[in-house]
């Protein structure tokens, strides 16, 4: 895909540290995001902001209709080890059937925890 074909790509885990700069990227780039986050944070001139907790929120697949591709790059940290699998792996099933129903064909994972 080059540049002038992707119009969108959404971005999970928006205000973590390898998505930020991903963000970044696309921004200097001039590709449209639309950024995945629990929590607020700074966004770029080039982005959407959608805030979710569960990634199956009424509405979600709605707002990611257009996109290209998603980078789905949610990790959280400071629980259990065993609290952060099954937590990434739910939010994962939800991300994976989101896009399923978004009818989004692309899709990057990299799920990690603390």
């Amino acid at each position: 895909m080059t540049k002038q074909e992707i119009s969108t790509i959404t971005i999970t885990g928006a205000n973590g540290f390898v998505a930020k700069n991903l963000r970044n990227f696309l921004s200097k780039n001039h590709i449209k995001v639309i950024a995945i986050a629990r929590k607020t944070f700074q966004k770029h001139h080039t982005e959407t902001v959608v805030y979710s907790k569960t990634l199956l929120e009424k509405g979600l697949q709605n707002k990611l209709r257009n996109c290209d591709a998603l980078v789905h790059l949610i990790g959280i940290g400071k629980q259990s080890s065993k609290y952060n699998f099954e937590d990434n792996v739910d939010l994962t099933k939800n991300m994976i059937k989101t896009c399923k129903k978004s009818g989004i064909k692309k899709l990057s994972i990299s799920v990690g925890w603390a």
